[in-house]
């Protein structure tokens, strides 16, 4: 069965407001020209983009992975095809993308020089959306700093601009990478202890606090902290004017999201020469931050090695990591050639060496540590009270301010998107307006065990905020308390937003989702996506239950059986060669505009059961915009669907009820028809 329906349903189902007539109510709702609450529900778009045309990550690295010509042109897909995947996200309800594109995409050439091709493709890109009635918010994306350290975001040259040696991140583990690894040794999600490696702890300090904690780097008379964000802000500002200039700002880009799951780097690092007390991602050799400095100089040292259980990480042993001399660093004659191309002159005091040995931090020679605590410290010599908060509440929030005064200064009445780190509490001191508040959520277990387990799980975000005396308290027994885990978390994460930034944020979670390859890929030889169903169902009941405005990651491509989401074993795509998977799932009823706050809803995806409450509701009995509900109509066929409603009367056409009902809390119910068996796919 076609889950998307026939091709009688109108692509711009639900016109889209202008966004400066779009505001934020007091409780933090999303607001449309008529003042009826208007939920977001998206898909990250897309998944491609991480990557430039031909070069995913499991392509093995040659000399041209390092220094070939690249582009992002028809990243993510080409211009011919566009309508297509566009009017499938519209057919299956959703009404906005967040748009992912990254700094090297932008500035992959060098510092200053955009690449212009790349970006006439995207404003077209942007225009075909916009065709569809979707709305779109562009997410400055990355992952682990960038390509050249195992992920996406960053161009190449920022990580020589701080004196590092990608192609020597092998042998030093500054860095893994999936194209240089052997496969039985590139562990599932082992990417993302890349932040926890010298690569992307250094680029993040200098990125955030170069001034701070790396006085001595200076390029072309800026400290590289000033150099590195000029730049980035540079390139970002040329592509928000540009887009603009094209006419998109009031009618397809909503707003501009901040740097994609920021990390603080060492700042705030009590002591190096041990592992931080919150680091979650143990896998594969776990090396402290004092380790990862020395394998970066070329010494043999022995790590802590961990395997991820259902129970978190647990230590399996130690190896030792032997680099044979090889630097992460640029030598002298290869940062002086460099230098020569980009037109850079550092400082003197600069060398062509380890930067934290020469602040003072580690002796480079011995091995030796020489000052533990210097990332504790702020610049006045006070401690910091902890990690997370000397990174967010200081040096994060500096950035975010300065991101939107240049995006405000292009066009005011875009939104600016706030994104803290994972998992971490909502930063404070936020002064700015218009701002909708995007954190991330996955469920642990699931995403890096690649499986869903109807027996337990944990409330991994309870144990993050000391929730539980014993661990062991943290653990859920069942489905049904699997579930309503999920639920009390991401109800967590919007009720601390409110507590930290007010009621007049916004909140959206900006990505969420489920892997497909559960399971070792079973599911791709038998037919057989009931744990899929199940997982994603979960979420979205979640979802439901905390009335959260989201975007799903992720919409690939080019997604394969082969190397799913083509970037780090990763394959979490809900779209795969021509079709959406799980749409038993996906593609579900949820309220587009509600005139009034929407107090709850949920979709009983057994029963094909949809339900929702208002409160405080709008009296459009007369007259006004209705309340409008998208109804996939594979559960909801015109003919088959029962409605019952507190007050007033409603209409269905086109996969969309209507209802104008009267003031006060108002509830529906709409029955449609259960599939006991859909596809290969048992529904629950």
């Amino acid at each position: 069965m076609d889950l998307l329906g026939d091709d009688t349903v109108e692509q711009d189902r639900f016109q889209q407001c202008p966004i400066a007539e779009l505001s934020i109510g007091t409780d933090g709702n999303l607001l449309d020209n008529n003042g009826r609450t208007l939920v977001l529900r998206g898909v990250n778009f897309a998944g491609d983009s991480k990557n430039p045309k031909g070069v995913p990550s499991w392509l093995p690295a040659d000399q041209s992975f390092w220094d070939g010509p690249i582009s992002f042109v028809n990243v993510p897909i080409p211009l011919d095809e566009a309508d297509q995947h566009f009017e499938r996200i519209k057919k299956a309800g959703f009404n906005i993308v967040r748009f992912i594109y990254t700094w090297e995409a932008l500035e992959h050439k060098g510092p200053g020089i955009y690449d212009e091709e790349y970006i006439d493709y995207v404003i077209a890109l942007l225009r075909k959306l916009g065709s569809h009635g979707l709305y779109a918010f562009m997410d400055p994306h990355q992952d682990v700093w960038s390509r050249y350290c195992g992920g996406s975001g960053a161009p190449l040259w920022t990580l020589h601009a701080a004196g590092l040696a990608p192609q020597r991140f092998k042998d030093t583990q500054a860095a893994l990478l999936e194209n240089s690894t052997a496969k039985k040794d590139y562990l599932k999600m082992i990417w993302a202890t890349n932040y926890e490696r010298l690569a992307c702890l250094t680029m993040f300090t200098l990125f955030y606090a170069g001034s701070d904690f790396a006085p001595k780097c200076t390029i072309n008379g800026k400290n590289i902290q000033e150099y590195l964000q000029s730049h980035f802000f540079g390139a970002v500002e040329h592509f928000a004017s540009r887009i603009h200039n094209a006419g998109l700002s009031n009618n397809v880009v909503l707003g501009w999201e901040s740097i994609n799951e920021p990390s603080g780097g060492l700042i705030g690092h009590h002591d190096i020469t041990n592992r931080p007390r919150d680091l979650n991602v143990r896998l594969g050799t776990a090396p402290t931050a004092l380790q990862a400095m020395a394998l970066g100089s070329g010494h043999a040292i022995t790590v802590d090695t961990f395997e991820f259980t259902g129970m978190g990480p647990k230590k399996t042993g130690q190896v030792t990591v032997d680099p044979q001399n090889t630097s992460a660093w640029l030598s002298t004659t290869e940062r002086d050639a460099i230098d020569l191309k980009h037109g850079w002159n550092r400082s003197q005091s600069w060398q062509a060496r380890c930067i934290w040995a020469q602040h003072g931090v580690w002796n480079d020679e011995t091995g030796r540590v020489s000052n533990p605590n210097y990332f504790a410290y702020d610049p006045s010599g006070r401690p910091f009270q902890d990690p997370t908060s000397a990174f967010v509440d200081n040096y994060f929030m500096t950035h975010w301010h300065t991101f939107v005064s240049k995006i405000r200064a292009i066009y005011q009445p875009w939104f600016v998107l706030l994104q803290p780190p994972v998992n971490v509490r909502p930063p404070k001191g936020n002064k700015a307006q218009r701002v909708i508040y995007t954190p991330h959520y996955y469920d642990g277990l699931t995403l890096v065990l690649k499986r869903w387990s109807r027996l337990y799980n944990v409330d991994a975000l309870g144990v993050l905020r000391q929730k539980y005396p014993f661990s062991a308290l943290a653990l859920r027994i069942g489905e049904p308390s699997i579930r309503s885990c999920l639920a009390s978390q991401l109800s967590t994460l919007k009720s601390e937003a409110k507590e930290s930034l007010g009621n007049s944020v916004g909140f959206l979670i900006s990505e969420i989702g489920i892997p497909y390859d559960m399971n070792g890929k079973a599911s791709f030889k038998s037919g057989n996506y009931e744990s899929q169903i199940r997982a994603m169902d979960a979420i979205h009941y979640a979802l439901e239950a905390s009335t959260s405005s989201h975007t799903l990651w992720v919409y690939t491509a080019e997604n394969n059986h082969e190397h799913g989401d083509n970037w780090n074993q990763e394959d979490l795509s809900i779209y795969c060669q021509g079709d959406i998977r799980t749409p038993e799932a996906v593609i579900r009823p949820f309220p587009v505009t509600v005139a009034g706050t929407p107090a709850s809803y949920s979709f009983d995806i057994k029963n094909a059961t949809f339900a929702l409450k208002i409160k405080n509701a709008n009296d459009n009995l007369e007259s006004g915009p209705p309340t409008t509900v998208f109804l996939p109509p594979s559960y909801f066929p015109e003919k088959s669907t029962a409605v019952s409603t507190s007050s007033g009367h409603w209409s269905i056409e086109s996969g969309e009820f209507r209802w104008w009902h009267g003031p006060g809390t108002q509830k529906v119910e709409i029955q449609g028809v259960a599939q006991t068996k859909l596809g290969p796919c048992v529904i629950m």
